[in-house]
């Protein structure tokens, strides 16, 4: 009689998270300015692709001019553990991907997206985005 047996199906899949709360909120941001895009010039993409490593997971909001020449510009990286949801490690600007901290809780990511958005860098690369597209607008 063979003694091997199937586990699996006690697995509880009603249990699993279903959603990566940090990237839902990194969706949004990029609807929001989205949104806004015809008024600000520039709209926004998410890539997620593995870390340096593979026990990373990263996501990256581009900001893109709208009537650009498929410039993009780095803007915005979320990188967490493959295997859990937090620590979030978040980095901004493509001009030396500045860390901004690691957020352990939806609370923490919010502070630091808002740190960023204040951030007189976010300005300067709107501007220069916009700026890109004045050439090639309409």
């Amino acid at each position: 009689m063979n003694r091997i047996k199937e586990i699996w199906p006690n697995f509880d899949a009603d249990a699993v998270q279903e959603e990566n709360l940090p990237l839902k909120i990194l969706e949004a941001q990029s609807e929001a300015i989205n949104k806004y895009k015809e008024h600000n010039e520039v709209y926004s993409a998410i890539v997620t692709s593995t870390g340096d490593d593979t026990s990373s997971i990263k996501h990256i909001l581009y900001l893109l001019p709208v009537y650009g020449n498929g410039y993009n510009y780095r803007y915005i990286e979320f990188s967490q553990p493959i295997d859990s949801i937090y620590p979030v490690e978040i980095k901004a600007f493509q001009t030396g991907n500045n860390e901004f901290g690691t957020a352990k809780n939806e609370t923490e990511i919010y502070k630091t997206l808002t740190n960023i958005f204040k951030d007189q860098r976010t300005q300067i690369a709107i501007t220069q985005l916009k700026s890109m597209g004045k050439g090639v607008e309409r």
